[in-house]
């Protein structure tokens, strides 16, 4: 059943490629959704298979080897359509 994550991603985690880290991860694990900065954490959106998800989400637990990762927020959120048939993005 697809199911929808909202992580917040709290830590150094910004200026050290770990956007395009969770892309990567996120592709591979053929889930749809984005990820962006927010103020200065980052925020993903994942829309997948449960299982896929918590993959990504130990992933983005530890991040790339630049990060440092304090803490990793999680929601239940609705799927969005809009997001349903569209590669995983960096949105700005």
């Amino acid at each position: 059943m697809v199911k929808a994550k909202f992580f917040t991603v709290i830590g150094d985690v910004q200026g050290v490629g770990f956007r395009y880290f969770v892309v990567e991860h996120a592709t591979k694990l053929g889930l749809r959704g984005y990820v962006k900065n927010s103020f200065i954490n980052v925020e993903i959106y994942a829309i997948g298979e449960e299982e896929q998800i918590e993959k990504l989400k130990k992933l983005i637990s530890k991040g790339p080897s630049l990060a440092r990762v304090h803490k990793v927020e999680e929601q239940d959120i609705s799927v969005s359509a809009e997001y349903l048939e569209k590669p995983f993005t960096v949105e700005y």
